[in-house]
């Protein structure tokens, strides 16, 4: 097989990865995207539970890309939230009341989502997808005209750009020698379907445990997820617990709730945060977690993700209507002093309320229980949390 050193490769198959594919469009000619997952087995694969919450500017970003309709009828919007720590203090917030009746946002099964991706990817005839996976980055000569990706089966695909996807173990980021700071939570999260026959009317509840953050949110119908959130000690007990008594562990924190039956399996998850500093470099990308990786607290992974797509793909854009190289590192400094301020700031935030919320400290909790307390009573407060939540403050680029 031939490869145009003028095409794009991106690496990375899961969410990201194809949906800067078809951001880019066929403006750019030919772009090869690798994963070492076949799509038929992700496809095929059942679902691991996760419920993502996508953002109004997210939403509107898998709209122009023809995604959104296959997600639609299966999204549930977001009409309040209710948080609640162990002393009983309340912050409870309405879309009708302090968004003007928008929804704060869609939760969405995490497998309907990546098969919307995948169902209007194939559709893209200017995307050629690759089963394999990449063992090298290397400039083809002294002048970087090029950047070679080397793959495990011999293949070598020269690209004027590529754009790394590939998650917050990024293959990439390793082999580009990008230096990262990594620090572990110490966290699990635990996550389980459940139907219901009572309804949750597009309730989402967070609960502050000294343990670390249990959430229930809503799916349609009349499904909600859990993310259960553990500390060391904790997690090590839920995780020795058979699926019936852990069903059993769950539901007394789920008040409210008739007639719950699993849906799922129990998943966990290890916790991580993730900041690399220089994302960029002469024809190399970072997008998503191969960019940052923060606590799933607020549920804004993906939204920043996304965001990263169309802040590349707008950059990117803009050098190519000047004629400039767009794997120029000039060009591609652009999307990172556009990005990183904003990837700090979604870090700190997470960071800095995993540490409020997931703490037993007591004068922890009582700044939690106040700062609950205070926000409760004040509208505009409200409104800056419900902007920054729901993505008003950081609109996804057109």
């Amino acid at each position: 097989m031939t490869h145009s050193s003028h095409s794009i490769v991106i690496v990375g198959g899961g969410f990201i990865g194809p949906l800067m594919a078809m951001t880019l469009g066929a403006r750019y000619g030919r772009i090869y995207l690798i994963d070492p997952t076949p799509t038929t087995y992700q496809v095929s694969a059942p679902t691991d539970g996760r419920a993502i919450a996508l953002t109004q500017p997210s939403k509107q970003l898998l709209e122009r890309l023809g995604v959104w309709p296959d997600i639609a009828p299966r999204a549930q919007p977001l009409l309040s939230v209710v948080t609640q720590d162990e002393s009983g203090a309340t912050l409870r917030l309405s879309a009708r009341e302090d968004n003007f009746g928008e929804p704060f946002g869609h939760m969405v099964d995490s497998k309907v989502i990546r098969l919307a991706i995948l169902k209007q990817l194939h559709k893209q005839s200017h995307v050629t997808f690759l089963t394999n996976q990449v063992v090298q980055l290397e400039y083809q000569d002294p002048f970087q005209s090029s950047l070679v990706v080397h793959l495990i089966t011999g293949e070598a695909l020269p690209a004027s750009l590529v754009i790394g996807a590939d998650g917050a173990r990024s293959r990439l980021r390793l082999s580009a020698n990008l230096r990262t700071h990594q620090w572990p939570y110490n966290q699990t999260a635990f996550v389980r379907l459940y139907q219901h026959t009572s309804s949750h009317y597009g309730c989402a509840h967070e609960k502050f445990l000294e343990t670390g953050p249990f959430a229930i949110l809503p799916l349609p119908n009349r499904c909600s997820s859990i993310v259960w959130t553990a500390n060391a000690e904790k997690a090590e007990e839920l995780r020795s617990l058979s699926a019936v008594d852990f069903d059993k562990a769950a539901f007394k924190h789920m008040e409210g709730y008739v007639g719950l039956t699993p849906y799922s399996s129990v998943s966990a998850f290890s916790l991580n945060a993730l900041w690399v500093p220089f994302f960029t470099t002469h024809r190399l990308a970072l997008i998503g977690d191969a960019a940052h990786q923060i606590h799933p607290l607020a549920g804004q992974g993906l939204n920043l993700g996304m965001h990263d797509v169309a802040a590349l793909a707008e950059t990117l854009a803009e050098g190519a209507d000047l004629g400039l190289d767009i794997g120029s590192q000039t060009l591609l400094k652009r999307y990172e002093q556009r990005q990183r301020a904003q990837h700090l700031a979604f870090l700190g935030v997470t960071h800095g309320l995993n540490r409020l919320f997931s703490n037993d400290d007591e004068t922890l909790q009582w700044l939690r229980t106040k700062g609950l307390e205070f926000v409760e009573k004040t509208p505009n407060l409200k409104q800056f949390f419900v902007q920054h939540g729901t993505g008003v403050k950081h609109p996804v680029a057109q």
